[in-house]
Formats: C-alpha cells, sequence, structure tokens
C-alpha cells in the first residue's frame, strides 16, 4: 500500500534523524525527546482487553481503527456533521458515538498500552443482543454489523426516497449494474 510506505519511511527517517540525548541543567544525560517519540510512534498501537470472549470484536476493532480514512474522519470529529440521529435503520447516533469514543483512546493517549472497549461493547449489546453475552462469534459477521450500523448512523440522506430498482433488461450488465449503483446512492451516502 503506497501510503503505508510513505509513513514507513517517514516515521523511520524521523528516528534516525532525532537527537539521541538532552542535556539537563546538571550535564547528566536524559531520554526525554526519546521518550517523547517513542510516545508519538506508539499510537495506534494499543491492546485491548478481552471482555470475555471478545477476540473477534477486538480484531475487527483493531482492523478498522486502521482504516485510515475512517479514522481520520472520527478523530478530526467530522462525523459530526454527517451523525444521523433520525434514521430508522441507525441507532441515533449512539454506536458511532461509542465507536469514537474507542478510536480515541486508541489513537490519541500516546502513554495508553491497553484499554477496555466496553463503551462500544455496551453500545452493540443494545441494537445487537446476539452480541452482548460471552459466547464466541464470527469476526467477519461482527465487522458486518459494525459496518452497517456505523453507516447508518453516518447516512447523509435524511430522508430516504422510495427507489423502484430497476429490471435487467437483456445482456447489458454494464447498464443495469450503473442503474443499480445509482438507485443505492440516492437512499445511501456515507463515509462508509
Amino acid at each position: 500500500w503506497p501510503f503505508h510506505e510513505i509513513l514507513c519511511k517517514k516515521g523511520a527517517n524521523r528516528k534516525r534523524n532525532m537527537s539521541l540525548t538532552a542535556e539537563n541543567a546538571s550535564g547528566s544525560t536524559e531520554s526525554i525527546r526519546i521518550q517523547h517519540q517513542q510516545d508519538q510512534d506508539r499510537l495506534g498501537r494499543v491492546g485491548l482487553h478481552n471482555l470475555g470472549n471478545t477476540c473477534f470484536m477486538n480484531s475487527a476493532i483493531q482492523c478498522l481503527s486502521h482504516s485510515t480514512p475512517l479514522t481520520r474522519h472520527f478523530l478530526a470529529n467530522k462525523f459530526k456533521k454527517d451523525l444521523n440521529i433520525n434514521n430508522p435503520l441507525g441507532t441515533g447516533g449512539k454506536l458511532a458515538t461509542a465507536y469514537e469514543s474507542v478510536i480515541k483512546d486508541i489513537w490519541m493517549d500516546p502513554s495508553a498500552r491497553n484499554m477496555s472497549p466496553s463503551v462500544l461493547r455496551r453500545a452493540i449489546a443494545m441494537f445487537a443482543p446476539r452480541f452482548a453475552g460471552c459466547a464466541q462469534h464470527d469476526s467477519q459477521e461482527f465487522l458486518a454489523y459494525l459496518l452497517d450500523g456505523l453507516h447508518e448512523d453516518l447516512n447523509r440522506i435524511r430522508k430516504a426516497p422510495y427507489v423502484r430498482m430497476p429490471d435487467v433488461k437483456g445482456d447489458n450488465m454494464g447498464v443495469a449494474g450503473a442503474e443499480a449503483w445509482d438507485a443505492h446512492r440516492r437512499r445511501n451516502d456515507s463515509l462508509v
């Protein structure tokens, strides 16, 4: 992934070029700048507590947390202008707000080594009780639910029109696909 490669190279160059020590008033050396740089480099590298049997949830959160456009959208609070609390298919913004809390805990606390995603788990359990207990679940099913919930909470279409799906006529699948995509976009518009 070219974007990731650029960031990794910048990080490696920054580490090579930084000063290794700083002198304090008494002349002894301290690793103040190194510690600060290590804290900054650790952002996003946070373990998630297992809340019963939630490794399926933790792996999905970790993967989604490293989806740069979505994470930046939440860290910059841009999601708040998209929040659709009146969407009958959404959670009234509760899922998006809980996700924001977890993402900010992961990415904005340089001293964090691990954290508990209990806020997000409670929000999900409120709307999808199948994920409430301590049973093991499929990570893909959880991720699909989380993405769908975030999509509905952030759907910019406030009043979705009724859209009749066009019939596929003949062998022109390209036209049929474009018509289906147009119908979908009239009801769905979110970063997710």
